[in-house]
């Protein structure tokens, strides 16, 4: 908001020619775009098959899912549940972009909430990562399946997935109430990446239940601080 001007002030407004503001709106609008999410149900107040669950071979069986629950969301009337009977990894996420996804040489933040039910138990650390593959114009991965991983205490790493990944260095532990997890990261221009396939939450070998809400994915300025990066390939 602008603060109120005197009168005089309002008058001269009132008579400038419209092309003398072009210049002030070509500089507003990256700092408008900056600020829209890129996800299309970040708050899981839709139950309208947004969030997709992934379930990889080797937890098949073992009682993943995932579903919008209205069991004490953070904010809203309902929250995202990852749920498995047994030690398990797998993933949800909102499958969908609003806009231009994340490209190379974007600055971007991710927020989310999260927090883990009583009955949650953890095989080992981490508990709980969120990735994004990076992937070619057509949407395809990349050689070596490179993603980026974020950790509970917002910082990232990036990593080839065909290498096998070390994400020991991810060592908060799941919260038992609401804690909100901010992430800033560049997304790289040295390795051919034409965008980021949207955020994936995983439980990583646990089982239990664990909670999401209010995901928010943005592009930011460069004045805006990165997280910590732990490892590069």
């Amino acid at each position: 908001m602008f603060p109120p001007a005197a009168h005089s002030n309002i008058w001269k407004i009132k008579i400038l020619s419209p092309l003398l503001f072009a210049p002030f709106l070509l500089l507003a609008s990256p700092c408008l775009q900056a600020s829209e999410n890129l996800l299309m149900n970040p708050g899981l107040e839709q139950d309208d098959d947004s969030w997709k669950l992934f379930v990889p071979p080797e937890s098949e069986g073992k009682g993943c899912e995932f579903t919008v629950s209205t069991d004490s969301p953070r904010s809203g009337n309902a929250c995202g549940k990852l749920k498995s009977d047994d030690f398990a990894r797998f993933s949800a996420g909102d499958m969908g972009y609003q806009g231009v996804p994340p490209r190379a040489g974007d600055r971007c933040r991710l927020t989310f909430w999260i927090r883990a039910a009583d009955d949650v138990d953890a095989r080992q650390t981490p508990a709980f990562v969120v990735r994004m593959p990076m992937q070619d114009i057509d949407g395809q991965p990349l050689p070596g399946s490179p993603a980026l991983f974020i950790g509970l205490n917002g910082s990232t790493s990036i990593q080839l997935q065909e290498n096998g990944l070390d994400l020991s260095e991810f060592t908060d532990p799941l919260p038992d109430k609401w804690q909100e997890v901010v992430s800033v990261f560049d997304v790289p221009e040295d390795m051919d990446v034409a965008r980021l396939s949207s955020p994936q939450f995983f439980a990583y070998y646990t089982k239990g239940t664990i909670y999401i809400d209010d995901v928010t994915l943005e592009r930011v300025t460069n004045d805006v601080p990165v997280s910590p990066s732990i490892k590069k390939p």
